[in-house]
């Protein structure tokens, strides 16, 4: 009776494996380390995914205009970005399993810098389809939606705008605990001084003047918080996954530099400093790493460095441009929970011992050492 036990339990664990590889490429993009990030020349951006050492570079679209803005889901199943591909930058939705597209916005304007909420039920982005640059949020799901005063266009559904300033806002980013978003923003008591000209306040399509960073609840409800007040431009925040930094570029010492903001106390810490242009960080989930985009070696490359600044190491090496990387969300722990299962009743089944299993130490994509 053990050796028909013993292949139905075999049989059993060879199904669980076949499924849970199977499962593989619903969490591809969710492996150990990928980034994804807009790269092309001056025209033509892409959007691709890598791994933080630079290998493993994928195209994910390959349109004849650009995309921009990438933007990861929390479960790592889909994409969000911009695409002028219908003549303005719109909203899309790109689904990493089946590569079907789903278009969330399509009004003339430029809809950009969208970031999912970590519940993954809702994208903030910025728009500046009433003259000015703002922040709305809208459902993930799906459907087109448009910002403005009146009623929405037949087929079309009202984004939820979360600022109304005739400065522009931008770059906004979501907090782990879904409870903010922190956004750079121009903002003055003093309009005349902030654009230099008088402006009509009620459109101001003319912007020019210094970002601060921002954040305000994710809700809606409540003032808006200044998080810095530097001499410079501070721009495209990123929170830690623990909630309690945020990275960012400024020029407030005359290059642009990547800078940590202590959310608990507002200490300000420089992480970059060198003549060139380092700009767009994006943390690792675990927090143990910043990848950033820089010019220190004649085209915009990604890097990376510890949360400290320490250890920077360049890891894309292509001609061409490489622009706003994102950092994909952690290993699903279901993929790893059916790969043991189906291990441990192999090993049942055919009398190996799991000390052998465990003995080895699987690659890329299964783990990857970033040091």
């Amino acid at each position: 009776m053990l050796l028909p036990f013993r292949l139905m339990v075999g049989l059993f664990g060879l199904i669980t494996l076949l499924i849970t590889v199977g499962s593989v490429p619903r969490y591809w993009s969710d492996a150990p380390g990928w980034l994804a990030a807009s790269g092309g020349a001056s025209v033509n951006y892409d959007i691709y995914r890598l791994l933080p050492d630079g290998r493993g570079v994928h195209p994910l679209t390959g349109q004849t205009r650009n995309e921009l803005f990438p933007a990861w889901s929390p479960d790592g199943r889909a994409l969000v970005f911009s695409s002028d591909r219908n003549g303005s930058l719109d909203l899309i939705k790109h689904n990493l399993r089946d590569g079907h597209e789903t278009p969330l916005t399509g009004i003339p304007g430029a809809d950009q810098a969208a970031v999912w909420s970590p519940d993954g039920q809702q994208i903030a982005y910025v728009t500046d389809h009433l003259g000015n640059h703002d922040i709305y949020v809208i459902p993930a799901a799906g459907g087109l939606y448009e910002s403005g005063n009146v009623s929405p266009r037949v087929g079309m559904h009202r984004a939820q705008r979360l600022t109304a300033h005739p400065g522009h806002d931008d770059s906004p980013a979501w907090s782990p605990d879904g409870q903010w978003i922190a956004f750079a923003g121009v903002r003055s008591t003093d309009l005349a001084t902030m654009y230099g000209v008088p402006v009509d306040v009620t459109t101001a399509a003319t912007i020019t003047g210094q970002y601060d960073l921002y954040r305000v609840r994710a809700d809606g409800s409540g003032e808006e918080i200044r998080l810095t007040d530097s001499p410079g431009n501070d721009t495209r925040p990123t929170w830690s996954p623990d909630g309690q930094w945020i990275a960012f570029t400024s020029d407030r010492d005359g290059d642009r530099d990547i800078y940590r903001l202590r959310v608990a106390d507002g200490v300000v810490e420089q992480l970059t400093d060198s003549p060139f242009v380092d700009i767009s960080p994006t943390w690792s989930p675990d927090g143990q790493w910043i990848v950033f985009v820089s010019d220190r070696r004649g085209s915009y490359d990604l890097y990376r460095m510890r949360p400290d600044g320490s250890q920077k190491e360049r890891i894309t090496t292509t001609a061409e441009h490489e622009k706003t990387p994102v950092w994909g969300p952690p290993v699903s722990g279901r993929f790893f929970a059916g790969l043991t299962l189906a291990i441990g009743l192999l090993c049942f089944a055919t009398g190996v011992s799991p000390r052998r299993i465990r003995q080895w130490r699987p690659r890329w994509p299964f783990t990857k050492s970033l040091t």
